[in-house]
């Protein structure tokens, strides 16, 4: 898993390199260098939802290598859904997920902010949150009906290769269109927290 996390953190650093707006620069600034950085190891976990990571959407030309490693490797990444039971939908419990790649607890130690990558299977909806760390999302396959509140170019649809931005405690919410979509989803100012539903 750590070597995994490793590589996939080389390839999003990679991916990210081609984007030259100034939010997107500032996060890729801030990840953890993969030769200094701490591992901290997790074991695999499996939800049934990750199966559906083979099916996700249209990719771009930039996010496609991310895609094709997430795929190849999907049963060596520690799913997780971190919501309980009676929090939300049942639709959204079993129909979302998420893996760690860089945060507080590993698998590589990353104390400034998280790296993760979110599934949403088809038509599942992410309820509208907020959180204190600032977020950005780019959209690695498929696409996602976004709404933020006041935030420009809200409502839309974004697809792979999309990227967007919340700042902090920005209210936000998410709708997968025909496909299931996977997303890379970055915090700055802290590591993970159970966000606040609205």
């Amino acid at each position: 898993m750590e070597n995994n996390a490793e590589q996939l953190l080389g390839l999003i650093k990679a991916c990210l390199s081609a984007f030259d707006e100034e939010k997107v620069v500032h996060f890729r600034e801030e990840l953890p260098e993969t030769h200094h950085i701490a591992h901290l190891p997790i074991e695999p976990n499996w939800l049934p939802v990750a199966e559906q990571v083979q099916r996700v959407g249209a990719t771009h030309p930039e996010t496609r290598d991310i895609v094709s490693f997430i795929q190849t490797h999907a049963d060596t990444f520690a799913w997780r859904q971190p919501y309980k039971t009676g929090q939300l939908p049942e639709a959204f419990l079993s129909g979302s997920a998420w893996f760690p790649i860089a945060d507080r607890q590993g698998p590589l130690v990353f104390e400034q902010g998280l790296v993760e990558i979110m599934l949403l299977d088809r038509g599942v909806t992410y309820p509208r949150h907020h959180h204190e760390p600032e977020e950005m999302y780019l959209v690695l396959g498929g696409e996602v009906y976004w709404e933020a509140e006041g935030m420009e170019g809200s409502p839309s649809w974004k697809r792979a290769g999309d990227c967007i931005y919340h700042p902090s405690h920005q209210p936000h919410q998410l709708q997968a269109g025909t496909d299931p979509v996977l997303i890379l989803s970055l915090w700055r100012g802290g590591g993970f927290e159970m966000p606040a539903l609205e």
